[in-house]
C-alpha cells in the first residue's frame, strides 16, 4: 500500500491558507514534512530541513516579491507547487518520489506566469 504525503502537507496548506498567501518558504517546509511523512527523513533530518527553510526565509521572501512583481498569478503558482507535496504519493524510493514531485513543480500549472 502506498503512503501519501497528504496528511502533514495538507495541514500545512490549510495553515498557510488561513494566514494569507503561499510562498516559497511554505513550499520548502511542505517538502520537509512530506518527506518525513513518507519515511524518507527521520526526525533529526526533518528538523535540519526545517532549519534550512528558516535560514533561507529572507531569500524566499525576496523570490516571492520578485515573482509577485512579474506575475499576477504568483500566489496561485506557489499554491500549485505546494499542492505537489499533497498529491504526490510516496514512492518505493526517495529518488522516485523526488522525481515525481520535481516533475509536478515544473509542470505548466505551477510555472506559467500571467504577466502583470
Amino acid at each position: 500500500m502506498l503512503r501519501t504525503a497528504a496528511p502533514a502537507a495538507t495541514l500545512l496548506a490549510l495553515l498557510v491558507a488561513a494566514c494569507g498567501g503561499t510562498g516559497a518558504y511554505d513550499v520548502c517546509r511542505a517538502n520537509c514534512g512530506a518527506a518525513e511523512n513518507c519515511g524518507y527523513r527521520n526526525d533529526t533530518q526533518t528538523a535540519s530541513c526545517y532549519s534550512v527553510c528558516d535560514a533561507n526565509k529572507p531569500l524566499y521572501d525576496q523570490q516571492d516579491s520578485g515573482l509577485a512583481l512579474q506575475c499576477k498569478n504568483a500566489d496561485e503558482l506557489r499554491r500549485q507547487q505546494l499542492a505537489c507535496y499533497t498529491k504526490t504519493p510516496c514512492g518505493a524510493s526517495v529518488s522516485e518520489y523526488t522525481q515525481a514531485t520535481s516533475k509536478c513543480i515544473a509542470s505548466p500549472a505551477a510555472t506559467t506566469c500571467v504577466r502583470n
